[in-house]
Formats: C-alpha cells, structure tokens, sequence
C-alpha cells in the first residue's frame, strides 16, 4: 500500500534570514528597537559629563556647588551668606573694616557678583568714611551725618543731609572768614604746652609727643 507522499516543512519561511555565523537570536536583537534605544541610553550614561560637585564654605560649613561660592586670596571659599554678613558688619562697625578671611582684607572685586547692590552701595559709602583720616561730621546733634572731602570749599564743608556747612578747621558751624576760628585758639594753647615741656609736635595730629 502506498503511502501519502511526506510534507517537507518550509524551512525558509520558519527560520529567520541570518548571516554566516549569526543565530537567530542575535539578529532579533539586533533588529529590536526597544533594545537599541536601551544601549543608547546605556551608552549615554557613561560617557556623559559627571554631576557637579559640591564644596564646603568655610564659614556656615555648608556644601555648596562650586559656582555659589566665591574663592578668596587665601584660598578658602565663601557663600554669598556669609560675605554678605561680612560685608554688612564691615559696614556698621569699623573695628570690622576691611572685611578679613585668614586675616587678609577680601576684595570687593572678588566678592561683586556675590553681594546685593544695596550691602555693595552701603560699603561703598562707609568705605569712604573709614579710609578718611581727618573726618568731618555735621556737628548737630540731630544730623551727625559724615561729610566727604570733596565736599569742603575753602575752609567749609556743606552737609549731604541737612545742608548745615561746617568749618573744616574747627568742625563746628562755619562761622566766615573774618570771625575766629576757634581750633586756632587751642592749636596756640597746645603749641605753648609743647614748648614748655620740650616735647616733639606730632606732624599729623598736631598733639604733643613726650
């Protein structure tokens, strides 16, 4: 009896195309866009630039990114927080000024992009009062305000906040050219003390050195 002849099984059509020396496997892979996206990402993970690191302000102590910290002469580096309160003690209190890290002043240059305008614009004006060796002050009571040099004409200085005008000399009300000045009065009294003693005349401050 004869048999039916034998199916013999489409092989081709079962059994992906593959190059000599690939399996089917492989292939699959290779044609998954789900795992190529996947090594892309891989890829991209580790050979991206690293996260940021953060640095220790050496006041609060706090890290912080490298960008937030200004780095000053002596090498540490400090928050806008901390400089700020630098800054605004330097301003108020004179035994502060200049503001220090390691003993050094901190430049203002250093510090600019760090400050507020309002603290930059107070220091600035202190500053000015501070590096002023003979000061002039409004000498009302009320006012006390400090005068700039550049506000002294001829022997008076006009106030920026009241307008009273000073006499250079004396620091008291300006009193004209032709009344006297009281400091010649007691520079004369202090001259003759001087001599009598034979002590040396300060150049500066015009006051007796034994």
């Amino acid at each position: 009896m004869k048999g039916s002849p034998a199916v013999v099984p489409n092989i081709a059509a079962q059994t992906p195309y593959t190059t000599k020396g690939e399996t089917s496997t492989s292939s699959a892979r290779r044609e998954n866009p789900a795992i190529k996206d996947k090594q892309k990402i891989a890829a991209g993970n580790e050979n991206g630039p690293p996260p940021p690191q953060k640095r220790q302000c050496a006041a609060c102590m706090e890290k912080l990114l490298y960008s937030d910290l200004a780095k000053l002469s002596c090498g540490h580096e400090h928050c806008n927080e901390c400089l700020t309160a630098m800054f605004r003690r330097a301003t108020a209190e004179e035994s502060q000024y200049p503001p220090r890290c390691c003993r050094r002043p901190i430049s203002l240059e250093l510090a600019l992009e760090f400050l507020s305008h309002d603290v930059v614009r107070d220091y600035l004006e202190k500053k000015l009062e501070w590096d002023t060796t003979d000061r002039i002050y409004c000498c009302d009571k009320k006012c006390l305000a400090f005068i700039n040099p550049d506000a002294i004409k001829a022997k008076d200085a006009k106030c920026p906040k009241c307008n009273n005008k000073i006499c250079a000399k004396c620091k008291k009300i300006a009193h004209g050219k032709d009344a006297p000045c009281s400091k010649d009065e007691e520079l004369k009294q202090i001259v003759q003390v001087i001599k009598r003693n034979h002590w040396r005349q300060c150049p500066r401050y015009k006051q007796g050195i034994d």
